[in-house]
């Protein structure tokens, strides 16, 4: 088969960039082939056709119009293709169009503002192993904050707790590392070898005078910096030397735990506590409000530092006001500093650096004289007008005219924009001379793009044209001609243009680059103005919501007076929610907590916690008032968001969830558990969650609030110190239940199944049919003393087997080992027709066999 030209030079460049989709400019369209186009097709929505390359034979084709180029860029990369845009660099004639690509774009290597989400960090993460340790290091292009940390290699959970936290949208790693972790977006391989001395040439090379670091963070350093290479090495002149990440006085929060309470869904449509608390006036403000909420303090000294600033901003109209006037319309001055640095700013992003620092300056007036709180202060202290920067920007670039740069800057600039003026007034001249010459008082001078200058005759006058005039195009009405010195004219005017260009553009370059030494200072001015726009969220928020400012201590109590959901409460008309009082202390740190379903168990589960994290974070909360002994990590089972696509069962991602739980918590952890037990049998249910709770009770001591539909659980309230039982508070009015969406102390009388049945709709003959055979087999909610079986002792051997176990030294998967025996034997116990001796034998024998 005989291959054309332009199809060899497209598998050229597709065999130069493999893993990429090919944006093929052919005139107004970018053009994708063979397997890119079918993917195009599928993401971007758009027609599937065909294309014939001569005798190359037809091959697929999907095709995107140049002007759009960034909708489809955008949702290309928020899919996580890697992209390779490919430019024609000559003008079509004959033979072949010469092309190239300019570009190469994947989700984590990219600063265009035009593509980038303004309150989302836009992280890319670099993995890699070095014997038991794994580095990460990631940076965000768009603003060159690079940061790396080390972790064990032996704690996936861990590790993807991590990645989670970080929320990058791109990650990378060694091919050779094999590296294999549940992350929500997959690790791309690089090749290479990425040994140690290669590291360490690499890091000295780009960071020169930098800290030794540790061999794993050193190969991830590597990775980050050769990736940023092979797709845009111009993105390299941004990025800061890399720093260790602070995870001293962190708290970790896991994905289920951010999915569970969710702090942040990042979706338009959902109710969350970020589109709650984010009332900030930038993108840099959003963006740093999202840090707030992804790392929660551990330190009560730096809390109380933001909680005092909070207070102030809230108790101080004026300050507020003020300080919201002066945030408001400031531009995006951290993402513009990285567009200094690297040497793409354009003039109008120069502009908005100029305007951004003056802005600058009425934060400062409006927290000049009133500003007490120390964090406060300190912030103001970090903000830098730079006075300077601003006044060079507003001389040198001209914002009024087609020019640049200001008259001024360059005598030889001047010089030739004279040289223009002049051949241009001289052309306007010539239609004033070439109408007295002529007699043609309709005679016009004229110019396009593809023609050039010219001068138009009406067909009615054509006869009248000089003999000098030379044809240049006709029209329907008219005629358009040149002449020799209109020619000469537009000749000098193009060259002195083509000038004029060339040295605007090195004149422009010096200026950014000059500018680039005050990047540092812009990048702090921007993180302070970045903070205080989050804390003026946080008090707006606090003053519009009666959020109070909660106490803060070590120790390991919890008490909150009238807390409400922040989020629900939202939802619903002022005044609607029912608040609630929670208290864990000595006299009881785990509340097993029954009712039915809708009667507001979960949302006071997920309260509490929020109320918690809130408080961690630096909010004021929506309580009455609350005394909160420092949590060192919040923990969640809550089924709302079971991974079942990824093949896993209910009971099995309950267990999984609930081994971490109990490998990680601590004495200082709160625990959050909503029905563990489900998806296996009533027996199996009851044993496991009873021992899971007596665990946490005896073992960890974490505050925990449990909630259940086992009744039988309740008992340990009776049998356990620490341990209380609440219900949901219900009436019944006219038949049917009224949910009052209270917490009391007590057990809840039933599940009330049928009634949640009825209000759900079902037909009322299925209800009755229900009822009858509730009442012919009633199962779980028990009361009263029930005689020991050999089905109880079976149970009473699983439950001292999980006290036993040393879940600190025990891996996820023998803890999983260990959970799959003992619901085996708890299985075969309620299965086993025979008499309670041959039961208990049969549990010898397998424990004999286990043993050998």
């Amino acid at each position: 088969m005989v291959i054309t030209p332009a199809r060899q030079q497209y598998l050229r460049l597709k065999a130069e960039h493999p893993d990429a989709i090919l944006l093929y400019r052919m005139g107004d369209f970018y053009e994708m082939f063979d397997e890119d186009a079918h993917t195009a097709a599928r993401v971007l929505g758009i027609t599937l056709t065909s294309r014939e390359f001569g005798r190359s034979g037809r091959v697929p084709m999907a095709g995107i119009p140049y002007h759009a180029l960034n909708g489809y860029l955008r949702r290309f990369l928020r899919a996580g293709y890697r992209l390779a845009i490919c430019e024609q660099l000559s003008e079509p004639g004959r033979g072949l169009v010469e092309r190239d690509v300019t570009r190469v774009l994947s989700p984590g290597t990219i600063d265009d503002p035009a593509l980038l989400d303004d309150g989302r960090a836009n992280l890319l993460l670099a993995m890699a192993s070095h014997g038991a340790l794994v580095g990460m290091a990631w940076v965000d292009v768009s603003t060159g904050a690079c940061e790396y940390r080390i972790l064990p290699a032996d704690d996936p959970a861990g590790l993807a707790a991590v990645v989670d936290q970080l929320d990058p949208v791109e990650i990378v790693g060694p091919a050779a590392d094999e590296l294999d972790l549940d992350t929500r977006v997959a690790i791309r391989p690089i090749g290479g070898e990425w040994s140690i001395d290669d590291a360490e040439q690499t890091l000295a090379r780009h960071f020169p005078g930098g800290e030794p670091t540790r061999p794993a963070a050193a190969r991830a350093i590597a990775v980050l910096v050769a990736y940023l290479e092979r797709s845009q090495p111009a993105l390299l002149l941004a990025l800061d030397a890399p720093i260790p990440y602070q995870t001293e006085g962190i708290m970790i929060l896991d994905r289920q735990t951010r999915l569970n309470l969710e702090i942040d869904l990042r979706s338009r449509d959902r109710h969350d506590l970020f589109t709650l608390l984010n009332r900030t006036h930038s993108a840099p403000g959003a963006r740093r409000l999202r840090a707030l909420l992804d790392r929660p303090l551990l330190d009560r000294a730096a809390l109380t530092q933001r909680l005092d600033a909070v207070e102030e901003l809230v108790s101080d109209a004026t300050l507020r006001t003020g300080l919201g006037r002066a945030l408001a319309g400031l531009l995006d001055l951290e993402r513009l500093a990285a567009r200094v640095a690297t040497g793409a700013a354009r003039a109008s992003e120069l502009l908005a650096v100029a305007e951004t620092l003056a802005g600058a300056g009425r934060v400062l007036e409006a927290l000049r004289n009133r500003a007490e709180s120390a964090l406060l202060i300190e912030l103001a202290e970090e903000i830098d007008q730079l006075a300077g920067v601003q006044a060079r920007i507003r001389s040198e670039i001209d914002s009024q005219s087609s020019r640049l740069l200001r008259p001024g800057i360059n005598r030889r600039l001047d010089q030739i924009y004279a040289a223009i003026d002049h051949d241009r007034d001289a052309i306007a001249g010539m239609e004033r001379a070439e109408r007295e010459r002529t007699g043609i008082r309709s005679l016009k001078v004229g110019y396009n793009k593809v023609f050039g200058y010219y001068l138009e005759i009406s067909h009615a006058n054509r006869e009248k044209a000089p003999a000098d005039y030379i044809r240049k195009q006709t029209l329907t009405t008219a005629e358009r001609y040149v002449t020799p010195a209109l020619k000469e004219a537009e000749s000098r005017i193009l060259a002195n243009e083509e000038r004029a260009a060339d040295l605007e553009a090195t004149l422009y370059a010096r200026l950014v680059h000059e500018l680039g030494g005050a990047v540092g200072r812009m990048r702090a001015t921007s993180a302070a103005l970045a903070m205080l726009d989050a804390l003026l969220a946080l008090a707006t928020v606090a003053v519009e919501q009666r959020y109070v400012r909660p106490a803060l201590d070590d120790s390991t109590e919890l008490t909150i007076e009238g807390g409400r959901h922040p989020t629900v409460e939202r939802q619903l008309p002022p005044g609607e929610f029912v608040p609630n009082d929670t208290r864990l202390d000595a006299a009881g740190n785990v509340v097993i907590l029954t009712g039915p379903n809708m009667a507001g168990k979960s949302t006071w589960l997920r309260q509490v916690a929020l109320i918690v994290f809130m408080a961690q974070v630096g909010s004021f909360i929506p309580a009455d008032r609350a005394r909160i002994g420092l949590v060192d990590r919040i923990f969640t089972r809550i089924g709302a968001h079971d991974d079942l696509a990824a093949g896993r069962s209910t009971f099995m991602v309950e267990m999984l969830e609930t081994a971490t739980i109990l490998r990680y918590a601590t004495e200082q952890s709160l625990v959050v558990l909503d029905e563990i037990g489900r998806g296996t049998s009533t027996e199996d249910g009851v044993a496991i969650a009873s021992a899971v709770v007596e665990h946490l009770v005896e073992r960890i001591g974490a505050r925990t609030l449990f909630a259940t539909h086992f009744r039988e659980l309740t008992r340990l309230a009776d049998e356990m110190p620490g341990v209380i039982a609440l219900q949901t508070a219900i009436e019944r009015h006219d038949g049917g239940l009224v949910f009052l969406h209270t917490i009391v102390p007590g057990v809840a009388e039933a599940a009330f199944g049928l009634e949640i049945a009825r209000l759900a709709g079902l037909p009322e003959s299925v209800i009755q049919r229900a009822r009858a055979g509730a009442q012919t087999t009633p199962i779980g909610w028990t009361t009263g003393p029930q005689p020991a079986t050999a089905i109880d002792l079976v149970r009473e051997r699983v439950f001292n087997a999980l006290l036993a176990a040393d879940l600190a030294n025990t891996t996820p998967l023998e803890s999983l080992n260990l959970l799959a025996d003992l619901q085996q034997r708890l299985r075969a116990a309620s299965l086993e027709q025979v008499g309670p001796r041959a039961l208990l034998d049969a549990d010898d024998r397998r424990d004999a066999a286990q043993a050998n």
